[in-house]
This record gives structure tokens, sequence and C-alpha cells, in this order.
């Protein structure tokens, strides 16, 4: 049997137990593509009011290609620990080590290969649909014309990703002889668990004044740390003391149900880990968006506080925006004030008197400067 045939025969063998590490995958790619829409968005970006949401997008770029590598490597850890005995196999069949490293290293660049290829495709068929809500957030029409630069930002970032992992992966195979003890959940962990759900339910009720992005991201942060503490820690954690119980242990019934429940949870923690975590980071993406629409809108009311206002300088302007808010049955009524030009500073003024001739048809404050 040569190499080539023992690394196809391993992708068609594990085809179910590469199911979580694909899904995962995939939900990935979507997810950052979307983002990679927003950020290579012409309309968005040329925006004056969103001058500072680019450099809010490109940190959290940062944060979602970090996240994602974090999760990607994650996902093969679990992957690569459920194939252990195929490895011990493989090893006292006289496979070397850096053959084994290099079939990890193909798996990986080949599985990367497909899960990028679909991601981009599902994303690719929803992303008017995805661009259209982000467009609703924001109050702003949002095409989809950077699909090819989200496709090739997708496709070099993923790419990367499963190249690092697939090289680092290599070192997975050192210590497959190795024995390891299971490791017992911490008691302290699990309080730290608590401390941190604490954390996040009171910050949940004063959620209005962390309208800002590193508001947001210490929120999603608090979040990630408390979903890996809870699954890997504080779950295992209780269910073990509720085994111990005697009146539950004495109960053969009850022991075994129990027994079942805590094993269930230790099998699939980190798929349910997982799947919370890119879960997390799409609503985060779509909290920042949130968080940028109320500055955009704050910006707007500082800088235009009358909602409809116009300038013109011929009669004729005049007369057509009076026809256009008739035909509407707009009510309006006109006020003639004069503004003054300073050159020199490219701002206009306005005197007192001719301001208060404007408050006082709109309720605003009437001002008296002495």
């Amino acid at each position: 049997m040569s190499f080539n045939t023992i690394i196809i025969n391993n992708i068609k063998r594990n085809l179910r137990k590469y199911s979580v590490f694909i899904l995962s995958g995939v939900v990935s790619v979507i997810v950052y593509y979307f983002f990679s829409l927003i950020l290579n968005n012409i309309e968005l970006i040329q925006d004056p009011f969103t001058i500072g949401f680019v450099d809010s997008l490109n940190f959290i770029q940062f944060l979602l290609i970090m996240g994602i590598f974090f999760l990607t490597d994650y996902s093969i850890n679990i992957f690569l620990e459920s194939r252990i005995e195929e490895f011990k196999i493989f090893y006292k069949l006289g496979i070397s080590q850096n053959k084994m490293k290099k079939i990890i290293f193909i798996e990986s660049l080949f599985l990367g290969i497909i899960i990028t290829i679909f991601g981009i495709i599902i994303a690719f068929v929803f992303s008017k649909f995805m661009m259209m809500g982000i467009g609703r957030t924001l109050n702003k029409k949002i095409n989809t014309i950077g699909n090819f630069k989200a496709i090739k930002d997708t496709t070099k970032v993923f790419f990367i990703i499963f190249i690092i992992c697939g090289i680092t992966k290599g070192r997975y195979i050192k210590g497959i002889n190795k024995i390891y003890k299971a490791r017992k959940p911490s008691l302290f962990l699990s309080m730290v668990c608590i401390i941190m759900l604490i954390c996040l339910f009171k910050i949940s009720q004063k959620i209005n004044y962390f309208k800002s992005t590193g508001g947001i991201s210490l929120f999603f942060i608090l979040g990630f740390l408390y979903t890996l503490l809870s699954l890997t820690e504080m779950f295992p954690y209780v269910l073990t003391r509720i085994s111990k119980i005697k009146l539950i242990y004495m109960d053969k019934a009850n022991m075994i149900f129990i027994s079942n429940v805590r094993e269930k949870t230790l099998q699939n923690r980190n798929v349910l880990f997982i799947m919370t975590m890119f879960l997390s980071i799409s609503i985060f993406i779509f909290g920042i968006l949130y968080v940028q629409k109320d500055l955009i809108d704050k910006k707007k009311d500082i800088l235009y506080p009358i909602g409809i206002a116009y300038v013109v300088k011929e009669r004729d302007y005049n007369n057509i925006i009076d026809n256009k808010l008739k035909e509407n049955s707009i009510n309006f009524q006109k006020v003639k004030v004069t503004f003054y030009d300073v050159e020199s500073a490219k701002y206009s003024v306005i005197s007192e008197s001719e301001y208060n001739k404007i408050a006082n048809k709109l309720s605003y404050p009437i001002y008296n400067i002495k």
C-alpha cells in the first residue's frame, strides 16, 4: 500500500470524525466572508460618518482572525484526540513520525480547501440577503459588488490558517505513546466561571453604558471565557459532585442516569463549545454594527440638528423645493435669514436675532448673549 493510498483511505474512513471539524470550519468561513463583504464595501467605507468605523472594523478583523484560528486549532485537536489509537497502530507498523506529520498536514490542507470552497459557495448564495440585513441595521443601502474581493480575502486568510495549523499539529505525534491522566475539574475555576456569569449578567443589565467597541469586546471576551470554563470545568465538576451524593449513589437508576449525563456532557462539550463560539462571533459582529449605528446617529444629530434643511442661491430652486413639499402634502413655514461667510476661516455665521428667529419656529431654546 502506497503512502498516497493510506492518506486517501484515512480520509474516507474518518469522514464521520471529520464532521465536527468540517461543520465548524464551514461556519467560520461563512462568518468571515460576510465580515469581509462589510470591510470591502465602498459605500460604507467612504461614508464621511463612518471614518471611525473603519478603525473599528480593522480591530474586529484582527479579533475575528484570532478567534477563528483558535477554534480551528481547537477543532483539529478534538479530531486528533479521537484518532490516537489509529496513530499508535501506524507507529507500531513502522510508519515514521515524519510521515505521520505529513499525513496530518496533507489531511488538514485537503480538508481546509474543501471547507473554504463549501463555505464560500454557501456564503455567496446568501450574501445578498445578509447584506440587506446589515444595511437595515446601519440604515444604508449596501450592495454586494465586493463579492470578488471578499472571496479573495477569505481564501487567503483560511489558506494561511490551515497551513499553520497543519504544520503545528505535527508535534502532536511526539506524544502518542505517552499516558495522560484525566484531569479532574477544578473547584477554583468553577468559582471563577460563576463570577464571570455574574459579571455578564450585570453588564447585560447596563448594556446602554457599554455602547463602544471596547465595551462590546469586553462582553465578548468574558462570554468566550465563561463558555470555555463552564463546559470544561463547572459542568463536569457539578455532575461529579452530584454523582457522589449517597442518596443518588445508592439508587441504581439515578446513578446510571447521572453517569450517562456526565459522560455525554464530557463527550460533546467540545462540539457545544465550538458551535456556541461561532454563534457568539456572529452576535459580536452585529453588536459592533449596532454600536456604530448609534454613534453615526449621534454624530448626525450634532452636525445637523435640524431634521430637514436646505440652502439655495436662486429663486428657481426655491420654487422647485416648495412645489415638491406641497405635492407631498408636507406642512412647512419659510423663514428668511442671512448667513455671513467668513472666507478666511471657511465657515458661516449668523446673528443672534436671526438664529432666534429660526429657533422660535422650531421650538428651540432662545439665546441672549450679553
